[in-house]
């Protein structure tokens, strides 16, 4: 049975080495079509970072203990710490939104058996009443497997962005109603 629960800073090297597997650098496009695909992995520093400041990180951990899937995600104060100006952009100039759903992954040996579908359900669980949206890469290659994941669970594509280099398919989850709602130890106003 797989366990989803709220991360830790020190889960940090493990989501990156998770992440690094599902890389689309140094695969075959094949591949990457079949498992999904990361197009950019950021150091081990990120993940310290996000899990940090963000109130919904998972790590998901097999019936052995071993992490297996991973989900982040990212507040607007998160994304404004971005030292790139193009990606703070990227969602500055496209909508206001309380919550990022940053990356989810699941090792490609564990694909399959729901532990995406957890993660997810666990955020939806934590965060249920605002709208969350998720990035989708869509060019220069198209992440469909992360595609059918979220439409299956009712997002829908809310915008197309285009960029120098990519093009990205904005996801939403529509709100429920705003309130204050507790996570771990925190209270999250709306």
């Amino acid at each position: 049975m797989t366990v989803v629960r709220q991360a830790i800073p020190d889960d940090a090297a493990d989501m990156h080495r998770l992440a690094t597997a599902l890389s689309l650098e140094g695969r075959d496009m094949q591949s990457a079509q079949n498992t999904g695909f990361f197009l950019y992995v950021g150091p081990e520093e990120h993940y310290r970072t996000t899990i940090e400041s963000s109130p919904c990180c998972y790590l998901a951990l097999n019936e052995q203990g071993h992490p297996v899937g991973f989900l982040t995600t990212m507040t607007p104060e998160g994304v404004s710490k971005f030292p790139n100006i193009r990606s703070r952009d990227l969602f500055f100039k496209n909508g206001k939104y309380p919550l990022v759903l940053e990356q989810i992954g699941v090792s490609p040996h564990a694909q399959g058996q729901g532990i995406g579908q957890a993660m997810l359900d666990r955020l939806l669980a934590d965060w249920p009443r605002e709208r969350i949206v998720a990035t989708v890469v869509l060019q220069p290659v198209r992440n469909i497997p992360s595609i059918r994941f979220l439409e299956k669970n009712g997002w829908r594509m809310w915008r197309e962005i285009r960029t120098e280099m990519r093009i990205w398919g904005f996801y939403e989850r529509p709100s429920v109603s705003p309130g204050p709602r507790q996570i771990g130890s925190r209270t999250v106003n709306s």
